[in-house]
C-alpha cells in the first residue's frame, strides 16, 4: 500500500473529515470477523478501495489521464445504464489524488468535499447489484490499459 496515502487516509479520518473509505477498515487483520463483514457488504467496496491504495503514484496521475481522455471521449468505455460505477472511480481517484499531494494543497477540505460525493453515489449504487468492487476494480484496469 502506498504510504503517504495511507498515513494521510489515516489522518483525516482521525480528525474526524469525511473519507472515501475509512483506513482503518481497510488494514483490519482479514481473519477478523469485521473485515468479513466489510467485505459482504456490496457497498463498502473494500477490495476496491485495497486495489486504488495499492496503486503508485504514476499509477494513479496514469489512470487521471486515462480517466480524462475517457470522459472526453464520451464514455465510450462506460457499459452500465446508470454511469454510477463511473463517478465513483471519478470521485476514488480525486481522493487518491489529494491524499497522494506534496503540496498538501488544503487535503482536510478537498478530500472532505470528495468523500461526499463519494458517499452521494455510494448510496445511488444501492439499486444497482452488479455494481461491486469487482466492476470498479475492471473499469479502473482497463482505463489503466488505455
Amino acid at each position: 500500500m502506498q504510504n503517504q496515502a495511507v498515513e494521510v487516509a489515516k489522518k483525516l479520518a482521525s480528525h474526524g473529515k469525511a473519507c472515501v473509505t475509512n483506513p482503518e477498515n481497510i488494514f483490519l487483520d482479514k481473519t477478523s470477523q469485521s473485515y468479513e463483514e466489510l467485505v459482504a457488504e456490496r457497498t463498502s467496496f473494500i477490495d476496491f478501495h485495497e486495489h486504488m491504495f495499492s496503486l503508485s503514484d504514476d499509477e494513479v496521475r496514469h489512470l487521471n489521464d486515462a480517466f480524462r481522455r475517457f470522459w472526453r471521449e464520451e464514455k465510450k468505455m462506460g457499459e452500465s445504464d446508470s454511469y454510477i460505477d463511473v463517478l465513483l472511480l471519478q470521485d476514488a481517484i480525486h481522493y487518491q489524488l489529494a491524499i497522494r499531494s506534496e503540496d498538501g494543497f488544503t487535503v482536510g477540505s478537498v478530500s472532505e468535499e470528495i468523500a461526499n460525493s463519494w458517499l452521494n453515489y455510494v448510496e445511488l449504487s444501492m439499486p444497482f447489484p452488479e455494481l461491486t468492487s469487482d466492476t470498479l476494480i475492471s473499469l479502473s484496469t482497463r482505463l489503466e490499459k488505455h
